[in-house]
């Protein structure tokens, strides 16, 4: 199991360098947390965490913080090399907290397409099915109803919602984690992205956050008024 509060001593200065996200993606972006520190956003505590202009927050009486992933979840995740960000880090093994959604936004609100990142759990108690969903303002956009950090494979296939989901968990059910690659046309346009668990609270661990800018997905009349073409557009909703 993940390492216990308790065992929480000291934090680490983590010096590598990493872009800085400022206002709406006008080009790739992956935040690696390098720029962060160790236990950052631990105490005072806070359910939400504003990071290089993301914020990740989850519900109920819960926790978001940065840690060294493999050290406290206890597992040799692949990709995890250093800090992630961790919501609920405050998990008991129970539901005691109520803590079932975790939800990443850009601190503008703006819209961004959601390209890929790395997505993890301890063992022991915490879910490990999920559904993962898309919102662009109160519209759901993309949404997979049960992904499960366990099975690896492609999900939604051959729809605007797929995603390709890869194992980078130890093996060992020490933990369990995913690569998750965002090919569905639904996941890019979106100004947040939310995931949800029922039964214990959620322990989620992000890392290696891959966006990009929104592509806009419109169907397209032409309309020839007094002379003059215009064009009306409208935005998809979730296949």
């Amino acid at each position: 199991m993940f390492q216990s509060l308790c065992c929480i001593l000291s934090s680490g200065l983590m010096c590598a360098a990493t872009a800085t996200l400022r206002g709406a993606i006008i080009s790739p972006f992956t935040e690696d947390f390098s720029s962060g520190t160790n236990e950052l956003n631990m105490s005072p505590f806070s359910s939400s965490l504003e990071f290089n202009n993301i914020i990740y927050t989850v519900d109920g009486d819960g926790g978001v913080a940065l840690f060294n992933t493999q050290t406290f979840l206890g597992a040799a995740l692949e990709n995890f090399n250093g800090l992630g960000v961790i919501g609920d880090w405050t998990w008991t093994g129970s539901t005691e907290n109520n803590v079932h959604n975790f939800t990443v936004a850009l601190s503008d609100a703006s819209a961004f397409a959601l390209t890929g990142f790395d997505w993890a759990t301890g063992n022991g108690g915490p879910p490990t099915e999920y559904t993962i969903s898309g919102y662009l303002g109160s519209d759901l956009i993309a949404q997979i109803v049960t992904i499960d950090l366990t099975v690896e494979g492609t999900y939604a296939v051959g729809t605007a919602n797929e995603i390709l989901a890869t194992d980078i968990g130890p093996g060992d059910d020490s933990g369990y984690g995913l690569n998750l690659s965002f090919a569905g046309s639904n996941w890019k346009n979106i100004d947040r992205f939310v995931f949800t668990a029922s039964g214990n609270d959620i322990v989620v661990a992000l890392d290696n956050i891959q966006l990009a800018a929104a592509i806009p997905e419109t169907s397209t009349a032409l309309l020839l008024t007094g002379g003059v073409l215009l064009a009306s557009t409208r935005r998809r909703r979730t296949a």
